[in-house]
């Protein structure tokens, strides 16, 4: 049972029918001092039947990978925006990933309350390559590919979990968290992966050992989303109606942003590290690391966006509750 309440928690505290964003809901003003940024609506995806929970550009931006409640992958190629789609989930699909490579994409979705099921698609043929049932994980949450592509992290019910992607040869699990573990990532260079939970805390593990390195404590509810800077010195983290900016070697919180007033989706630093795009209950945000502060968009995004991706050269994908995919120049 205890599986069960907490992914339903999951489900109502991320996946919930949201009402929109207006003057009425809470949803923070500009600050008219702030600068505008560089963004352009270059057009929307359409494909989807249901809301979308998950997507993320490959490695040089040409590839964008989409999953979501009604239980199937789409492979968008960005030039002509033709996608695939891959079926074979019996539920809906929280977490999607692309290999570094660009060979495979990795979906994670649950069979039952408890079970959680990963698949491994090869993206050249749309063929299934395998399948894995993970008892007492829940739904997966997050998954994740490792830099250099020989491991697939992933994460559920109070779990963390890392796997060779040749062999599907356990490497290690840890069970730290007392809470579902909603997001999971890996730093720039391989070292370290990075998990938030729903217990507020987020937990930095050595990849080689799996040895928990530290505990960032700072938020006061449940971590939701993780995005590594490209040079693997900061970890922003998402949560209700805030962002935190973490130094990675000192462990210290280096920024708090605080201009959301509901959950934070999901985060993700732009290429060159100066910039971080939110997707959130009122559309999305972006911010000016260095300076600490929200910049003002040149256009009106007020859809729900519970992911957000942003690709080598500067395209953010955003998608949420109306099941299509929105994508902008952030150059």
């Amino acid at each position: 049972m205890k599986y069960l309440n907490l992914m339903m928690l999951s489900t109502l505290l991320l996946f919930a029918t949201l009402s929109g964003c207006n003057n009425n809901t809470g949803c923070s003003s500009w600050n008219k001092g702030n600068p505008v940024a560089k963004m352009t609506e270059l057009e929307t995806l359409i494909g989807h039947t249901g809301d979308i929970y998950s997507l993320t550009f490959n490695n040089d931006g040409t590839m964008l990978a989409s999953g979501g409640q009604d239980h199937t992958i789409k492979l968008w190629n960005i030039p002509d925006k033709q996608f695939l789609s891959l079926e074979g989930h019996s539920n809906q699909i929280s977490s999607v990933a692309i290999s570094p490579n660009s060979s495979f994409v990795a979906s994670g979705s649950f069979l039952e309350p408890d079970t959680g099921e990963i698949k491994l698609w090869d993206i050249a043929s749309g063929g299934l390559i395998f399948q894995l049932k993970e008892s007492g994980l829940g739904s997966i949450l997050s998954i994740a590919f490792s830099p250099d592509g020989q491991f697939l992290a992933y994460s559920g019910y109070v779990s963390v979990i890392l796997r060779e992607l040749a062999t599907g040869h356990l490497i290690w699990v840890r069970r730290e968290h007392t809470g579902d573990v909603r997001a999971v990532t890996f730093s720039p260079d391989g070292v370290y992966i990075a998990s938030g939970s729903f217990d507020s805390t987020i937990k930095l593990w050595e990849v080689s050992s799996g040895r928990e390195i530290r505990t960032l404590i700072g938020h006061s509810k449940p971590v939701t989303s993780l995005s590594f800077s490209p040079d693997g010195d900061l970890l922003a983290s998402g949560s209700s109606g805030e962002i935190k900016i973490w130094n990675i070697e000192s462990g210290t919180e280096t920024a708090t942003l605080t201009r959301h007033t509901d959950w934070v989706y999901s985060v993700h630093f732009s290429p060159d590290g100066s910039m971080l795009v939110s997707g959130c209950h009122c559309g999305i945000k972006l911010w000016d690391v260095k300076k600490g502060i929200e910049l003002k968009l040149p256009l009106q995004i007020e859809d729900v966006v519970f992911s957000v991706s942003i690709s080598s050269d500067g395209m953010i994908a955003a998608a949420g509750q109306n099941g299509s995919i929105k994508l902008y120049d952030l150059n």
